[in-house]
């Protein structure tokens, strides 16, 4: 799942790992023709495969080949929908170096939480 501080959630597959993604590990966010850099906030789970039910909760890092739910903050504005209502920009790659280290897609979208608002 991806999580994002302004509202995007979706799910990930750890994909071409050269290094273990964990806590604050740094990317960058590609969706449709943009990119954005990305900090993974935090890596919620490890979901298994066949059942699509977590394995473990909260790991301190994952390798190459695990489905992942991460909650993730993009560090600038990107435009993101839905995968279902809109699949170009429901589709996420997440990138460190040229090398693909995850992919996935928006699977929902939650209002963003401003601090002016909470008064």
């Amino acid at each position: 799942e991806w999580i994002r501080k302004d509202g995007t959630i979706g799910k990930a597959y750890g994909y071409q790992l050269g290094k273990k993604i964990k806590n604050g590990y740094n990317a960058v966010l590609h969706c449709h023709a943009a990119r954005v850099p990305c900090k993974i906030d935090q890596v919620l789970a490890i979901i298994d495969k066949k059942t699509k039910k977590n394995i473990s909760k909260n790991p301190e890092e994952v390798v190459k080949g695990d489905l992942i739910s991460v909650r993730i903050v993009p560090l600038k504005p990107i435009v993101l929908e839905e995968f279902l209502n809109f699949t170009k920009l429901g589709r996420l790659i997440i990138r460190d170096s040229n090398t693909t280290v995850a992919f996935g897609v928006v699977k929902s979208i939650v209002p963003r939480f401003e601090q002016s608002m909470a008064k």
